[in-house]
């Protein structure tokens, strides 16, 4: 499958040539984050009849802002949960998307056996690429975090459940303004010179 597979810098190509890329009727939009909600609004807003945004967790564990989800949301892209994908089907051009549910236990992902379905698309989006880590985070020895995988942090100082590692930005907060993270970061590095003595 070729023709129809499109990769997330579709939202880079829709800014410079809104004017000239045609949506086609059914869209499904693989991706929990930011960018898959701005890829299925853009298509939803561009004309395609019905747009699926797919993620293979629920909706409570997205990494996108809700009020990017609201948007999106408003303007009748449909939300997909615990549906992982396991085969874009088609013969040169898509066809559409088989899925299987899944359950999240103890924050991994697990698929549901025979629960194979199948939803009909001409565009597939691939916005899948920047999820958290969340195996390395969770390979911290004492590190805590939240049910979106964020990491937990005394408010103050940034310092973690395991008092030799601090953090700020998006790894704690999920995604927020560029001066957030800064201000985050600031408080974060007064917090180790604190933990160092050097206060």
């Amino acid at each position: 499958v070729d023709k129809g597979v499109v990769q997330v810098e579709f939202v880079e190509e829709l800014r410079k040539k809104h004017h000239a890329i045609t949506v086609p009727k059914k869209v499904i939009v693989l991706g929990g984050g930011n960018t898959a909600m701005d890829a299925a609004s853009e298509c939803a807003r561009m004309g395609a009849v019905q747009v699926i945004l797919a993620y293979r967790r629920s909706k409570e564990e997205m990494g996108a802002y809700d009020f990017e989800y609201d948007l999106a949301k408003g303007v009748g892209v449909k939300g997909l949960f615990n549906a992982a994908p396991v085969e874009i089907r088609g013969n040169g051009k898509v066809s559409g998307v088989q899925f299987i549910r899944t359950k999240t236990e103890n924050g991994k992902v697990e698929i549901i056996p025979g629960s194979e379905f199948f939803e009909e698309a001409d565009w597939v989006i691939k916005a899948t690429g920047q999820s958290k880590q969340l195996e390395f985070l969770q390979n911290i020895n004492g590190l805590e975090l939240d049910k979106k995988g964020c990491i937990v942090v005394n408010k103050e100082n940034k310092q973690t459940k395991n008092p030799k590692y601090f953090a700020s930005g998006d790894a704690v907060s999920g995604g927020q303004e560029v001066v957030n993270a800064a201000a985050d970061g600031r408080k974060a590095a007064h917090g180790i010179k604190t933990f160092l003595g050097l206060v």
